[in-house]
């Protein structure tokens, strides 16, 4: 994540198939997330609130997704940085297959 920014994209490759839950995981920096939009191939977007927390090396929970069609072309994550954070955090999208 970048220190200046407020948002990042996480773009999934169409060959990583349908997903029935993502979750987020951290390295070495804490985050808090504000919330995060997933875009669908077919154009649809779901939002969802998050607003907690995550700490270093950390996970959020596991963020189950609605609907039958849930091929997920691009993660949109809103955050802020913590108070104090001088380096930037890294965050992984995981998702799990149907």
């Amino acid at each position: 994540m970048r220190l200046a920014a407020d948002h990042d994209e996480i773009i999934v490759t169409a060959g990583a198939g349908d997903f029935k839950a993502l979750q987020l995981r951290t390295r070495e920096r804490a985050i808090e997330m504000l919330d995060m939009t997933v875009v669908y191939s077919t154009g649809g977007r779901d939002i969802i609130p998050m607003r907690f927390v995550i700490p270093a090396n950390g996970a959020s929970r596991v963020l189950d997704l609605r609907g039958h069609d849930r091929n997920v072309r691009k993660v949109i994550l809103r955050y802020t940085t913590r108070p104090g954070s001088v380096e930037r955090a890294f965050v992984a999208l995981w998702g799990l297959n149907d």
